[in-house]
């Protein structure tokens, strides 16, 4: 038998010898008669006789130990704390009634604790009022959330600490909800008058052992429930449950002991004194237990609800952490995150400190578990985008699991996008739902459209909502699907949908679940205590990293929710103008923070709150219209406001971009008359474009638009134009004649209820309202398949022919045979009974085209459906600009590949902080070949580097920059694969103004101030200065000696010493600037400037220093500072002399640094070329002039020529300030000079970014001298 195997009766025997007489009946096992009685156990109609009889022994609710007085906030308004606590409060009970739908009701309770209650394991506090509630401190901070009603979901119970049962008072205030955890309970329409009822407000002891009993029962329950045929476990836990009913007395409490030390018999002796040390056995886990609270950003709630379901959902969870060392959690959604860092700020800490401790594990990387098929390319980057650096900004981490267990299928782009932004992990479960074909695969490789894949896990406990119970458990295995490569298991457990989370009452079953496992073979191993990505990394060691898993291809489709790609339709066109606007803001503002920086920053914060705005629409319950009435309502007014702001974004960054011109609909808005000047268009889309466009003629300015448009209305009130980009790729279009080429439209009438619409390409009939007829012009071929007049196509393509159907704002359609539909309105009556009702208005376009669909335009044509050109007029004093040719187009361009198209154009999300001026593209390869492109940029922008970087635009690596000979524009070679993504980031030095050709360097855009530089210059006999900082830790570096320093130089590069640089050494060093005088500020070393210098350096108390406001031109600090940023490594380093001081004070003190420049000498020739301004700056110091110069200056000297004597290190204090710290050595004195270049750089030098100078004595004796531990003295700014 197994060590881990049991017989069915394992108690100690009562006979010890077997007997000859036989006349007793025996025992008959009928096991169906035991099975059905060990069902009545708990609950039923004999709770007043079994173990539910006894799990309380002390109830108290009467007004002598419970206060409640209550009040309840006007209408559906959600105060905070603090404001609700400013109220007046009136006495109430339980019993009372309160709501209706949706209102707060803020509860203060005071409890009197009779004094004989210390006695007792433990006394809470039960309250039920029916709906969902929390619990806070007299403080505000979150203690716990509350369920209430009769579910499985059911948590009531607030335990009540210790300290507070011995002084006999506790104090708590709650906030309870007009809501269920499933909103009014339903999926129809909410019941927007539905009142909840005060059911308990009792102070109770719980019997602690007889609810251990309990959970001891209902394992070994679920063990005989869920344990196949008649194995020996299976047969031993019924057996095990008939013991514990026959010794069980509802009148002798003491039976309760002997009941549990029968259950112990399949449990282990002693199991319940490991607590979180029952995982601790070393047995390969198959299911490993994660802890999850999906809580639907809104959905049969609104966002608000949302709100204070996330901070009561996970500050139980915090609650739970503290009581369970084992409990981890994850969490996806960086927006709830931010709602709950917003308005529950103490909740959100706790939050962090667990987050810091290891057991809250913020999963997923997206701003909200998106739908995963709507949403455009570019919105899913944001997703991430958004998510990942939220995360890393709060806590320090990059997720590496993407998480949409519910969404409803999944875009085969995904997996690529997912890895661009660092998650190489998937976790899904909604296809388990399929009604069709059972998806085949548990364990996988997901690979996407472009070949990427990423490690996909749907867990074969086909929920995301478990309830931790060893059915569960079991289903882990017996339901996976890849058990021949992997049969390892996530159990994700928690009430959710509507939040809640994890209960005890799971981690307890887990807890026993795991010590049957320690006991018996046939119980699965379940395990606690690890992360998500744990897991995914275990998957891929015993997979042989993915080698062993089943691919699968393409998109995940879920053979459910069918009509929800069309379901409201105005949320639908909500989400594809924001994410088209937005694309237009970030292009129009990119280019004017470049050309117009001086008037214009780049709208960070705003564009940013607009994409936030967005993303939380794209919620997988909201975009795809399956939420109720109340959450429309909220997302209407979000599409309303990115509307509001990102016009009013485009239309400032346009005007600064662009000067006088004025858009024609804020003329039309304002009913203004048009002034005289030249009608023109802007195009945001990175294509050659030609359109017609509407002209309204007011007043009489108008007239002389006439001229400029090639039709006038017969009434004269609109007019039409043709706009033509002349081969520019985006930019400004201007309003030209008609081509001879051109065929006007026509429309005419064959009878009272037939017309006729014919253009160049194709001919429309419509009868009795429908199309019946539609004809390609030019090959005369008719598009409708006979019978189908109600068919619409997307895009049908045969040998040399195809027909698309765009539209701007409609995202469903079928596929039937060779033709496809375009679905147009659906109105469902539930959840929301009002879908879709009103009036619709949208468009759609039929393009037939020559060649195969792969031969087409479609896709750019598609853009420019849903783009419409900006009309503007360039007023008399603007027409200048016009004639310069590079102000017509984009900078950037995309040549060499139709397949090729440019999508993104916007701002580096750090450049604020790094103060640099960077461009990020996007760029895809959009029809499945491959493609050798050029990127393009105009000339006037001097792009200084190029990477390929992911979307979270972090580079991955280098690309070649050569410049075009006649133009001298920059390009640059690009190669993609089949729907290939590509985010290409340009460092941008200077713009030469296509208005006046002047170059201008962005770094230094607002001007400087006097102190962007400063040098400290500090010499005393037995002095040895270091840099410091004050309030942070200074980086020292002790001086290598002269005998080290010849032998290290002497050595082969690999014995060589390395400092704490980015690249391995070589033998090449550098030569010095032949002349540095260029790169110093102006009049730094004149005989003027050194004689005041020497004079503040000899009076300056208490020891000789100096400080220089500016050592070196700006432009020389510029590049230096790129060059730092872009290729130097910063790594953590603890200086040894603070090391006592961070052991008493341990501060967030902390300097990032590269090492000695030095170490520039041991780099090859390739990396040398990467630090071109950096050498310069270095060789500057170590030149003859400026080492005269410092003699001159302090009247010490020579200086030391020996480079070994020399460092140079290069630090980034985490207060935003940059410095180069130059050490040398005067004779047997070190010297510091310290060049501080703060960020940002157009701010002046703060006292709080540090650059105190310490001095330490030398040690007696030294040689060569040595600095003292500790510093004599300090000089501080």
């Amino acid at each position: 038998m197994s060590s881990r195997q049991r017989s069915t009766n394992t108690a100690p025997p009562t006979r010890h010898w077997y007997p000859e007489d036989g006349s007793s009946a025996g025992k008959k096992w009928i096991k169906s008669l035991y099975n059905d009685r060990a069902g009545q156990f708990l609950g039923g109609p004999y709770s007043h006789l079994n173990l539910s009889a006894v799990l309380f022994s002390e109830r108290l609710d009467d007004k002598e130990h419970v206060e409640l007085t209550v009040w309840s906030a006007p209408g559906t308004t959600k105060p905070s704390f603090k404001e609700a606590m400013s109220n007046k409060f009136k006495p109430a009970k339980k019993g009372d009634s309160f709501g209706p739908s949706w209102t707060n009701h803020w509860w203060k309770i005071t409890l009197h604790i009779p004094s004989t209650w210390t006695k007792y394991e433990r006394v809470q506090f039960e309250f039920d009022p029916g709906c969902e509630a929390m619990v806070f401190d007299l403080h505000g901070t979150p203690l716990q959330g509350i369920t209430g009603g009769y579910g499985g979901e059911r948590r009531v119970d607030h335990i009540i600490p210790p300290a507070a049962i011995k002084a006999g008072l506790y104090q708590i205030v709650i906030e309870s909800s007009c809501n269920g955890l499933f909103g009014m309970d339903g999926i129809g329409p909410p019941d927007p008058n539905r009142y909840f009822s005060l059911a308990s407000a009792d102070l109770v002891v719980p019997n602690q052992e007889a609810w251990r009993l309990m959970w001891d029962y209902s394992t070994l329950r679920q063990i005989s429930d869920n344990l196949p045929g008649n194995s020996p476990t299976q047969n031993q836990a019924l057996v095990l449950q008939n013991k514990i009913m026959n010794t069980f007395k509802v009148d002798d409490l003491s039976t309760i002991k002997k009941c549990r030390e029968i259950a112990n018999e399949l449990l282990g002796e002693g199991w319940e004194a490991k607590g979180s040390g029952i995982y601790d056995k070393n047995v390969d886990a198959l299911i490993y237990g994660i802890g999850y609270c999906h809580i639907d950003t809104a959905w049969l709630w609104p966002y608000s609800v949302t709100q204070q379901k996330v901070a009561r959902s996970w500050s139980t969870q915090v609650d739970l952490m503290n009581r369970y060392p084992e409990h981890r959690f994850a969490c996806s959604s960086a927006q709830q995150f931010k709602w709950l860092e917003q308005l529950y700020p103490a909740g959100f800490a706790n939050v962090k400190a667990m987050v810091d401790k290891g057991q809250f594990h913020p999963v997923g990387g997206a701003w909200v578990e998106h739908d995963g098929n709507m949403p455009s390319g570019e919105a899913m980057i944001r997703q991430c985008l958004l998510g990942q650096r939220y995360f890393r900004s709060r806590f320090g981490i990059t997720c590496h699991t993407a998480w949409l267990p519910d969404s409803f299928g999944l875009s085969g782009a995904l997996p690529q996008i997912l890895r661009l932004a660092g998650m190489k992990n998937f976790f899904t479960q909604k296809l388990s739902w399929n009604n069709i074909n059972v998806f085949p695969h548990t364990t996988f490789n997901w690979t996407g459209i472009d070949g990427t894949q990423v490690l996909c896990h749907m867990t074969p406990v086909d929920t995301y909502n478990a309830q931790a119970t060893f059915g569960d458990v079991r289903r882990g295995l017996t339901n996976h699907k890849n058990l021949e490569s992997s049969n390892g298991a996530l159990l994700v457990f928690g009430n959710g949908d509507g939040g809640g989370g994890p209960l005890s009452a799971m981690l307890e079953s887990l807890r026993r679940v795991r010590a049957a496992a320690n006991q018996s073979s046939e119980v699965p191993v379940v395990h606690m205590g690890t992360s998500v990505e744990d897991f995914y990394a275990d998957i891929e060691r015993d997979t042989n990293y993915g080698e062993a898993l089943p691919t699968w291809h393409g998109e995940l489709y879920l053979e459910f929710h069918r009509g929800t790609y069309t379901s409201h339709g105005s949320i639908k066109k909500g989400n594809r103008k924001s994410e088209i606007l937005l694309r237009e803001v970030e292009y129009v503002a990119t280019i004017a923070s470049l050309h117009a920086s001086k008037n214009y920053e780049y709208p960070y914060d705003r564009i940013t709150e607009c994409w936030e705005k967005v993303c939380l629409n794209q919620f997988h319950d909201v975009l795809p219209g399956s939420a109720i009435g109340m959450v429309y309502e909220d997302a209407e007014k979000l599409y309303a406001e990115v509307a509001k702001d990102g016009k009013k974004l485009f239309r400032e960054a346009a005007s600064a971009y662009l000067g006088g011109f004025i858009p024609l609909s804020s003329l039309i808005q304002d009913q203004k008359p048009f002034p005289s000047g030249r009608l023109v268009a802007l195009n945001t889309v990175h294509a050659n474009r030609r359109e017609i466009v509407g002209i309204p003629l007011l007043g009489p300015s108008a007239i002389s638009l006439k001229s400029q448009v090639v039709q006038v209305s017969r009434d004269g009130s609109k007019a039409f134009a043709l706009m033509d980009s002349d081969a520019n790729a985006g930019g400004i279009l201007l309003a030209k004649g008609i081509y001879a080429d051109m065929k006007p439209a026509s429309a005419t009438k064959k009878s009272d209820n037939e017309f006729v619409l014919t253009n160049a390409n194709v001919s429309m009939t419509i009868k009795d309202g429908r199309i019946t007829s539609l004809t390609d012009m030019i090959l005369q071929r008719e598009l409708l398949i006979k019978g189908q007049t109600g068919g619409l196509y997307f895009d049908v393509s045969e040998f040399g022919y195809g027909v698309a159907i765009i539209n701007e704002s409609k995202y469903g359609s079928s596929a039937d045979g060779q033709f496809m539909r375009l679905s147009l309105l659906r109105a469902a009556t539930a959840p929301d009974a009002e879908q879709d009702q009103g009036k619709h208005e949208f468009s759609w376009a039929i393009l037939p085209h020559v060649g195969h669909f792969l031969q087409s335009d479609v896709p750019i044509a598609a853009q420019f459906f849903n783009t419409p050109l900006h009309v503007m007029l360039a007023p008399e004093s603007g027409l200048r600009h016009l004639a310069i040719p590079a102000a017509h187009k984009s900078p950037f361009s995309i040549e060499g590949a139709p397949n090729v198209i440019l999508e993104t154009v916007k701002r580096a999300e750090d450049d604020p902080a790094r103060k640099l001026t960077r461009v990020v593209l996007r760029i895809f390869e959009a029809y499945g070949g491959h493609a050798s492109a050029t990127l393009r940029v105009a000339s006037h922008l001097t792009v200084d580097k190029a990477y390929i970087c992911n979307v979270l635009e972090e580079k991955i690596s280098g690309l070649e920059l050569t410049t075009h000979e006649a133009t001298g524009d920059t390009l640059v070679k690009l190669s993609f694969h089949a729907f290939q993504i590509l985010t290409v980031r340009l460092s941008i030095s200077s713009v030469k103004s296509p208005r006046n050709g002047l170059a201008r360097p962005f770094w230094f855009a607002k001007g400087l101030g006097a102190r962007e530089s400063r040098l400290w210059v500090g010499l005393e006999d037995i002095s040895w200065a270091t840099p410091a900082t004050l309030g942070k830790m200074s980086t020292t570096m002790r001086p290598r000696s002269p005998e080290e320093a010849d032998a290290d130089l002497a050595a082969p590069p690999a014995k060589r010493q390395r400092r704490s640089g980015s690249f391995s050494p070589s033998t090449t060093s550098n030569r010095a600037s032949p002349d540095p005088h260029p790169h110093f500020a102006a009049n730094l070393l004149s005989a003027s400037n050194v004689a005041i210098l020497s004079e503040q350096y000899h009076s300056s108390q208490p020891f000789k220093h100096v400080v220089i406001e500016k050592i070196f031109q700006e432009s020389l600090l510029m590049k230096v500072k790129e060059e730092i940023v872009e290729h130097l490594s910063f790594t953590e380093k603890e200086t040894d002399i603070y090391k006592d001081a961070l052991r008493s004070n341990p501060l967030d003190i902390q300097v990032l640094q590269t090492g000695d420049l030095q170490s520039l000498n041991y780099l090859d020739e390739d990396q040398r070329k990467l630090f071109p301004s950096l050498q310069a700056l270095r060789d500057s110091l170590y030149s003859k002039q400026f080492r005269d110069f410092i003699r001159k200056v302090t009247g010490c000297g020579p200086l030391s020529s020996r480079r070994d004597r020399q460092d140079m290190s290069v630090n980034s204090y985490k207060k935003t300030c940059h410095l180069l710290n130059h050490d040398d050595v005067i004779g047997s004195r070190r010297v510091s000079y310290i060049l501080y270049m703060p960020l940002p750089i157009d701010q002046p030098w703060q006292p709080e970014w540090g650059g105190a100078l310490e001095l330490y004595p030398v040690v007696p004796g030294s040689n060569p001298p040595e600095p003292a531990p500790t510093p004599s003295k300090t000089i501080a700014p």
